[in-house]
Parts: structure tokens; C-alpha cells; sequence
């Protein structure tokens, strides 16, 4: 057990260094600061996620048919490469060109590392893996906050040397990835392509009802959030907020998702799965509707809701999916929920962009409450009904 928990804990850390992205929390305005709309800030977001969904199933099949490490020393040098790129990206097209790279990098590593981490735990209860799980997002927070801490010191200087700290520090998930090892799993047979993803697609739609409602509805809420934090940074230059409190703003965010992410193991033994995931469904229609009425630091607390809902999916369904998936292909069907979430924004995204330069921002903050609400909730139902079965007959939970 021992080994599990240091090769678990460089995985956090290989994860933590991942996501310590010092450019978010102004990367809306250093656009803006380049001659970029929110129209032009969208197509880059839906060529990032196109280019995600597009090796997204390939990658994570790489991942199941040769090894996790391979697909994270990959991913962590196409990231690399592109932090470097961002340093010294001034238009639209090398922006482009960067998002790109970063959507190839995002691909291979999305859902691998968490892969990498259940087969680490396999052995081990389905309590543990929710507590594990709790504590990787709670490191992948830790450290975003500490970087948008960060890029708020930086920027008081200049965009400049956000991007060259951000390019220095993109070298390092490599180091990490370099380090870590593998636990032996089951693989995919290589010779057996049609059938293996034939394997996959039936244990998803056509085996246990109640894994398939987990997996359409992390997919719809996933994108419930995701809309909402290219929106933040455009509200918050409407409400005068100073760009320096743009960091601070975004790393409490990220602390709330991951204490709020350690407390979800708990309130779904205490009250069961059925409550957290209304929650899940519910506050992102309160966030868009709260965040179209209010104004000032009112606006930017109600966008809390958002990091309720995230800190639910990423716990209670990502564990519910990945412990329901065998080790053989989890990582491809950790990619297939990336694919379906980066196509929804690929839709969605251009049509928001085009929208908020169009008509503002409060018409369309109406329109996604909407939407999310009357796909969402009836989406909700049929797993919420699922997961009330499994806490009263079973006195188990939905993950």
C-alpha cells in the first residue's frame, strides 16, 4: 500500500502541475488587449475543443493499448511546447496555432491520469476512491489558486511576464510525468480494434442504465460550468473590477471547488446521491440567472454556484464512471465523455461569442439559464430516480 500511495501522490502532483495555468484568469483581456472580440475569444476556446474532441478517443485508446506514462510524457511535452508558443503569440493565428497544441496535449492526458489513478486503487474499497478522488481535485485546485494568486502579482507588471513565468512553469508536468510508473492492468488486445470499441460502446449504452445516465449527464453539467468561466472575465471588466483582482477572484473560486469537492463523500453518505446531484443541476440556472440581475462583487460571489456544481461532477460522477469501467478501456471512456462535453461547447460556444457581441451579455445569460435548465433537468430525473433506487435498496451511493 505503501507504493500505491507515493505513485498516487506524484499523480497529484503530476496533475497539480498541469493545471497551474497562470495566463486564465486574464487571458479574456489579453486578448481584448491584441484586438480580439468575445466572438474571436469563443472560436479560439471551440479550435481548442475541436481539436480535443478530434483526438480525444484516439488518445485515450493510445492511452488503453500502450500505457498510460507514454500518453502523459506526450501530452506533457506538446504542453510544453505550447507555453512556449503563448509567450511569444501576438495574433489571432499563432493564438490559434497554441490552442491547438494545447488541445492535443489536453487529449492525451484528459482522463488518462485518472485512469492511471484507478488502477492504482483498484484493489482498494469504493469509499477510498472517492476520498482519493476528493484529494486529487483538491491538489488540482490548490494549485490553480496558487497560480491565479500568482498571475495577479505578475500582471501588475505586465501581460508579458505572466507569459514567460507561464512558460517556464510548462516544462515542469514533463519532469513529473518522466517519474511516474504504471501498475499492471489489463489492456486492450491490439489486433482486435472494431471489437474493442464495440466492447466499449456496449458497456456504455447498452449495459448497466444507470452508467449510462452518469455518463450523459457529467457530460451536460461539465458543459453547464464550462460555458459560464469565458463569460467571468468579460462581466467582470464590465463591472470595473481591477484586472489585479482577476487572479484572486479565480483562485478562491478553485479553493471552493476543492473543499467543497471533500465534502461530497460525506454528504452523499450522509444524505444519499439524490440531493448533491440537484444541487449539480439546479445552481448552474442560479448562477446564470444571478449572475444576469446582479452587479459588482453580488455578481461575482453568485458565480459560486458554478464551482458547487463542477465539485459534484468531478467527485461524484467522474467516480461513478470510472468504477463502473473496467481498467482495460477506462481511459477511452474517460476521453468519450471529453468528446461529448468539447462538441457540445463546439456548438455552443460560437453561438455565445457571436451572441454576447451582438446583443451584451444579460440576454444570453438568460438564454443559457434557460437552456440548461430545460435540457438539464429532464435529463437529471431519470438518474436521480436511478441513483434513489441504489440508496434504498443497497444503502449504497451512486458512485
Amino acid at each position: 500500500m505503501n507504493q500505491h500511495l507515493h505513485e498516487i501522490r506524484k499523480i497529484y502532483l503530476f496533475s497539480g502541475t498541469w493545471v497551474f495555468m497562470l495566463f486564465i484568469p486574464i487571458l479574456v483581456p489579453y486578448c481584448h488587449s491584441l484586438g480580439l472580440g468575445m466572438q474571436e475569444v469563443f472560436l479560439l476556446q471551440v479550435l481548442f475543443g475541436a481539436v480535443s474532441a478530434l483526438f480525444e478517443v484516439p488518445s485515450g485508446y493510445i492511452s488503453d493499448l500502450f500505457g498510460r506514462k507514454r500518453a502523459l510524457i506526450l501530452g506533457a511535452l506538446l504542453y510544453g511546447l505550447g507555453m512556449t508558443l503563448l509567450w511569444r503569440a501576438d495574433s489571432f493565428w499563432e493564438l490559434a496555432v497554441f490552442e491547438a497544441l494545447l488541445g492535443i496535449a489536453m487529449s492525451l492526458v484528459s482522463g488518462t491520469d485518472i485512469a492511471m489513478l484507478y488502477d492504482w486503487i483498484a484493489s482498494d474499497s469504493r469509499a477510498a476512491s472517492t476520498k482519493l478522488l476528493s484529494q486529487h481535485q483538491m491538489t488540482q485546485v490548490v494549485f490553480e489558486a496558487i497560480a491565479a494568486l500568482v498571475c495577479s502579482l505578475l500582471v501588475l507588471g505586465s501581460f508579458q511576464q505572466v507569459l514567460i513565468a507561464q512558460m517556464w512553469v510548462g516544462w515542469i508536468p514533463l519532469l513529473v510525468a518522466f517519474t511516474l510508473k504504471e501498475p499492471t492492468y489489463a489492456k486492450l488486445d491490439k489486433s482486435q480494434h472494431r471489437e474493442n470499441f464495440r466492447l466499449v460502446m456496449a458497456h456504455i449504452f447498452k449495459g448497466d442504465p444507470l452508467l449510462r445516465q452518469v455518463f450523459l449527464n457529467y457530460i451536460f453539467w461539465s458543459l453547464s460550468t464550462y460555458m459560464a468561466i469565458w463569460i467571468y472575465q468579460k462581466q467582470w471588466e464590465h463591472m470595473g473590477i481591477p484586472i489585479a483582482w482577476f487572479g484572486v477572484i479565480w483562485g478562491s473560486y478553485n479553493l471552493a471547488i476543492g473543499l467543497i469537492g471533500r465534502q461530497v463523500p460525506h454528504l452523499e453518505k450522509r444524505f444519499g446521491a439524490v440531493p448533491l446531484l440537484w444541487a449539480m443541476g439546479t445552481f448552474p440556472v442560479m448562477g446564470y440567472v444571478g449572475l444576469a440581475v446582479l452587479t459588482g462583487w453580488a455578481g461575482v460571489f453568485v458565480a459560486l454556484f458554478f464551482h458547487v456544481c463542477r465539485a459534484i461532477v468531478q467527485i461524484l460522477l467522474r467516480d461513478a464512471l470510472n468504477w463502473r469501467t473496467p481498467s482495460a478501456f477506462r481511459a477511452t471512456v474517460n476521453s468519450l465523455v471529453q468528446l461529448g462535453f468539447r462538441l457540445g461547447f463546439t456548438v455552443l460556444g460560437p453561438i455565445t461569442g457571436w451572441s454576447i457581441d451582438r446583443f451584451g451579455t444579460g440576454p444570453v445569460l438568460w438564454a443559457l439559464a434557460l437552456f440548461f435548465a430545460l435540457i438539464g433537468w429532464p435529463l437529471l430525473v431519470p438518474l436521480s430516480r436511478s441513483a434513489q433506487e441504489v440508496d434504498a435498496t443497497r444503502h449504497t451511493t451512486v458512485s
